[in-house]
């Protein structure tokens, strides 16, 4: 059987366009694939103990207290912690952090498995941070955690829970208000714009 120069042409022209459709699909997966690899979109997270740092020792002075969590991007995976304190004479500090799913971070903060109580902390605010850094982050916790615990302190060194909290979630990427404007941990919570939920 002949086959006319007619059709031989008609099926490499559909040949051609199935080959060209396959490499365009799959430039476009390829794309997709590595938008989702360079993703820095994340979150970052607040936490607030109101009945924390009770500056007169009657129970009605309460400045409050901050812990902090970010979120490593393109995982469901967190790092989380505090400055709780002072540890000892030598201006040593209290602190802690952790890694975990945003459940586990939760948890933690409920649970006041490092240094504090149970229902130390109460609430929450968390934002999205469009373009984030966890491991600009990660050096900021590693900074303040080597730096001695100081009341009053500056945001741009770190020292205490707010200042702390402030430094490595900048370094994360976050847009919080300056603390020196809202020098107490519960009127700076309260500043920050952000959506606030129960722990």
């Amino acid at each position: 059987m002949t086959v006319s120069r007619k059709s031989r042409v008609g099926r490499g022209l559909v040949a051609a366009l199935f080959v060209s459709a396959s490499i365009a699909a799959g430039l476009s997966n390829q794309a997709g694939t590595a938008h989702a690899q360079t993703s820095s979109e994340g979150e970052a997270c607040v936490f607030d103990a109101p009945s924390g740092l009770d500056t007169t020792g009657t129970g009605l002075t309460r400045a409050g207290h901050i812990g902090w969590g970010y979120k490593i991007p393109g995982t469901d995976q967190y790092t989380f912690g505090a400055t709780e304190g002072i540890k000892g004479i030598d201006g040593s500090k209290k602190t802690w952090h952790d890694h975990g799913s945003r459940a586990d971070m939760f948890t933690a903060f409920h649970n006041g498995s490092h240094y504090m109580h149970p229902g130390y902390y109460t609430t929450a605010k968390c934002g999205t941070v469009t373009n984030s850094s966890a491991d600009a982050a990660n050096k900021a916790v590693k900074g303040v955690e080597s730096k001695n615990w100081s009341l009053v302190s500056s945001p741009l060194t770190g020292g205490n829970c707010m200042d702390d909290s402030y430094k490595i979630l900048t370094a994360y990427g976050a847009s919080l208000p300056w603390p020196l404007t809202h020098w107490l941990p519960n009127a700076w919570f309260d500043s920050i714009n952000w959506q606030k939920t129960a722990v």
